[in-house]
């Protein structure tokens, strides 16, 4: 068994969460969270940290098409601190999360679901951590 890890698609509305199964090999959505500030949204992950007995957390860096990093970068580097001061006996990493949402709004046209935003958000988070697990083996 390897130490899971928890992907992060943040938001400031919603937060979409995915987990590596057991074995380390591929991401599975698990939920997305509607959250009223920064506070609401740790106290919301804390829960999926102790249920699926996570040892990384990985956020989806939202950098520019152009690979710069724009205000978005920043309040996702900012939460990340957050995060690590409540749960400093994890580490952490950012994944590029560039045309994520675009590849999981067309995942669920194609598998015929309808539109629900938090869908969307957890899709990418698989996608993030997906990506992340398959360029550090």
């Amino acid at each position: 068994m390897y130490p899971r890890t928890l992907a992060i698609d943040y938001g400031d509305r919603r937060i979409g969460l995915a987990v590596s199964d057991l074995l380390g090999i591929t991401a599975q959505p698990v939920g997305y969270l509607t959250v009223n500030g920064d506070r609401d949204a740790i106290r919301q992950i804390g829960a999926y940290l102790t249920q699926y007995e996570v040892k990384r957390i990985v956020l989806g860096l939202p950098r520019n098409m152009n690979g710069s990093e724009g205000e978005r970068v920043e309040k996702t580097k900012a939460f990340q601190k957050k995060l690590e001061e409540e749960f400093p006996h994890l580490s952490f990493d950012f994944f590029d999360e560039r045309l994520t949402t675009v590849v999981a709004q067309r995942a669920l046209i194609d598998m015929n679901v309808r539109k629900k935003e938090g869908k969307k958000d957890m899709l990418s988070a698989a996608i993030i951590l997906q990506g992340y697990m398959d360029t550090h083996p």
